[in-house]
């Protein structure tokens, strides 16, 4: 009786919550947005706020996707997809995807700039994310709440308070993990970052991207993580 209250409480949230329509909404890649059927090469991934479309024009490096999972899958060999111009987050923001990772994790790049040097959120290994902004050091979260599985869906958030305090959140839970890091982050890119590096070999089910919100705001990751999970 329990799980079945959670399981409803976890798909009202998510119903509730829709990210298209949040104030602070920057870019949506929004869940099976991409339709009904499968598509072998994709050459645009709508963002739901029609500013920052995903796009790729060359066939060999346009992902797959798979309609009845809702998977826009990248085979780790310079598939990617790329805005025109930079999605800019210059202070607080938060980052939720709902992806998986298949084969051997090696610096798999989830979000970046693939024009502007030393931006990027990258899984460094199956207990280690690592985050660069505006060219400063790169800076590694380590996941004490578990770890990432080959071909299983996870949810991660990372999410930037306006003094710059960055926390990682993993299916839902804090990490223990923290740092700090000011400056604008740059994304214009799925899946590689500058230039064409760390090609990312897994999946990605949705992103959303929020400009001015993150972990300080009460309940706010609560809702992102609770609709990520019912994807």
């Amino acid at each position: 009786m329990k799980l079945a209250l959670s399981q409803n409480l976890t798909s009202t949230v998510s119903a509730v919550f829709d990210p298209a329509t949040h104030s602070n909404i920057k870019a949506f890649y929004k869940f099976k947005s991409l339709g009904g059927a499968d598509i072998s090469n994709v050459a645009n991934w709508t963002d739901q706020t029609d500013n920052f479309n995903m796009l790729q024009a060359t066939d060999s490096e346009k992902p797959q996707y798979t309609a009845s999972t809702g998977a826009v899958s990248f085979d780790g060999a310079n598939q990617s997809l790329q805005t025109a111009s930079d999605i800019s987050l210059a202070s607080q923001f938060t980052i939720g995807v709902r992806m998986s990772l298949t084969g051997s994790i090696n610096n798999d790049v989830v979000l970046a700039d693939n024009t502007t040097t030393g931006h990027f959120i990258r899984i460094k290994d199956l207990d280690t994310i690592t985050v660069r902004i505006a060219a400063s050091t790169a800076q590694d979260f380590d996941l004490n709440s578990g770890t990432i599985q080959d071909a299983t869906n996870f949810n991660l958030i990372v999410s930037r308070n306006d003094d710059g305090l960055i926390k990682i959140f993993f299916n839902g839970t804090e990490q223990a993990d923290t740092n700090t890091r000011t400056g604008t982050f740059l994304i214009d890119a799925i899946g590689v970052r500058a230039t064409d590096a760390n090609d990312l070999e897994g999946s990605i089910f949705e992103v959303q991207i929020y400009d001015g919100v993150s972990f300080s705001t009460a309940g706010f990751i609560t809702k992102v993580n609770n609709r990520l999970s019912s994807l």
